[in-house]
């Protein structure tokens, strides 16, 4: 990384010596700019950059607030109901997950009458794909009905998680959300039909 603010000459020697005299690395990052340069070779510009991959890594490492835990149905209905529950028409909604079911990104897939709603599945899946996300959760809203799927429901969730499945990608759950209620299909025992 020296290389970058010193270019044109072996900071192999330099980097040895920041690790000899703070002690570790997490601890170079970690120290401030007038100590940095209190170390041979070490300028304010080099102390900079250093400082600044700190902040970089120290910002990496603390947890995202929007990042919500979407690992419990609870949290899952929740996070949807507070989302969805306000519509006068359906509207559905996916949510991209990482690997410990924390959201990625998400977005409105679709929108239509109060009974009825079309979703493109080429733009459903190009966005999913462009998240590099491995898991999924479909929700959707029931404007003027019950939190349960219809059998239309259970088809177009069947048919997308077949879609993502050959893809490597694993539909958690699929909410629905019928004003301040919300159901979830894996809870429900729906998903397991699709």
């Amino acid at each position: 990384m020296l290389f970058n603010v010193i270019p044109r000459e072996d900071t192999n020697d330099l980097a040895h010596e920041l690790l000899e005299h703070f002690g570790s690395l997490d601890r170079v990052f970690a120290a401030q700019q007038q100590e940095l340069v209190q170390v041979k070779g070490i300028g304010e510009k080099s102390a900079r950059f250093l400082k600044s991959i700190g902040w970089l890594i120290e910002r990496l490492n603390q947890p995202t607030p929007d990042r919500k835990d979407l690992s419990s149905v609870k949290n899952r209905c929740q996070y949807f109901q507070e989302l969805l529950s306000n519509y006068q028409e359906e509207r559905a909604y996916v949510a991209c997950l990482d690997d410990t079911l924390h959201l990625v990104n998400g977005t409105e897939i679709g929108k239509g009458a109060t009974s009825a709603m079309q979703i493109n599945m080429q733009d459903l899946i190009r966005f999913i794909l462009c998240q590099h996300c491995s898991n999924v959760i479909l929700a959707h809203c029931h404007p003027m009905g019950e939190p349960v799927p219809s059998r239309e429901d259970i088809y177009t969730t069947s048919t997308i998680k077949d879609v993502l499945s050959s893809l490597g990608i694993r539909l958690v759950d699929h909410i629905i959300v019928a004003g301040s209620r919300a159901g979830s299909m894996a809870q429900m025992g729906s998903l397991h039909m699709c």
